[in-house]
């Protein structure tokens, strides 16, 4: 059995990746360290707070700047300021309905009260090089700040600083930095990655840089794409390939629960030696001729 996670996820395949890991439960319910980087960090913070999959959907979905976030690569102006605050005080909010921890919750405490072992995988600019941000090695890191520093993205806001470290897009650098999760002896690692297209065929209106974002968001999709496959020749047991499209301006409670499914469609096929991507295709191509 597996004893260790690596998740990366970003922009509206959060939705897929919570799918697949509903499915894929009783695989990681015993799994003590969570490596996670991008968006797949508010996976692990609602995981240590103890909420099922479908349970963090639903609030993910109700998060107000959701839109922007799942919409990454945006070129227009944005007040970065007020997203952090925003996102920050969400993060305390979710931390005081629940009552399990204070705000200020350390990755040490985390790991202490749930032993689930807290890892962020994230790219320091002033530092120039990827830093694995866990409770062993960072203990005092607070849960919170560790999460907002792993959601940095260009059209969300593009830099998270921690004491005198600046933390920017773990994307940029390393699309599925593998390996840069921790180690440690008898590690036993379950591998979860994304692989994404953008449907250009949609008719929505982003703004005057629409087309410039989304070559931007295809361009990242054939490098990152590219090299899943590559990884999957050297991991082909332990890594959970996950495909879907990306899922651009407003969501709907549909549209989120239809990445979901998306989800739990691939993960059941993983589990029966299927293949992922073949799954979800079928099922987008099934949901598409009933719309």
């Amino acid at each position: 059995m597996h004893n260790s996670l690596f998740i990366a996820s970003q922009s509206s395949n959060i939705f897929v990746t919570l799918g697949a890991l509903d499915k894929l439960k009783e695989t990681v319910q015993n799994i003590k360290t969570w490596n996670v980087c991008g968006n797949a960090s508010l996976i692990l913070f609602f995981k240590v707070l103890g909420y099922t999959y479908e349970q963090m959907m639903h609030m993910l979905f109700e998060l107000k700047n959701i839109t922007n976030m799942i919409n990454s690569s945006s070129l227009l102006p944005e007040e970065e300021g007020g997203t952090i605050e925003y996102m920050r005080d969400w993060l305390f909010q979710k931390i005081n309905e629940n009552k399990l921890f204070q705000v200020n919750v350390t990755l040490k405490e985390v790991y202490q009260h749930t032993n689930i072992l807290p890892s962020y995988i994230l790219w320091s600019r002033n530092k120039a090089k990827i830093i694995n941000l866990n409770a062993l090695k960072h203990p005092d890191i607070t849960l919170v700040d560790a999460t907002l520093a792993s959601l940095t993205a260009l059209g969300f806001y593009s830099q998270y600083r921690i004491k005198n470290t600046i933390f920017t897009n773990i994307f940029s650098i390393d699309c599925y930095p593998y390996l840069y999760v921790l180690l440690q002896e008898g590690s036993d690692y379950l591998y979860i990655a994304n692989l994404s297209d953008i449907n250009n065929k949609i008719e929505i209106n982003l703004g005057p840089m629409q087309q410039q974002e989304n070559e931007i968001i295809k361009q990242f999709c054939e490098h990152n794409n590219f090299r899943i496959q590559n990884i999957n020749k050297i991991l082909p047991q332990n890594l959970v390939s996950l495909y879907s499209i990306f899922q651009r301006d407003e969501l709907s409670l549909e549209a989120t629960l239809g990445l979901f499914k998306t989800g739990n469609r691939q993960g059941q096929a993983f589990l029966e030696g299927r293949d992922t991507r073949l799954e979800a295709e079928n099922y987008i191509n099934t949901i598409n001729s009933q719309s």
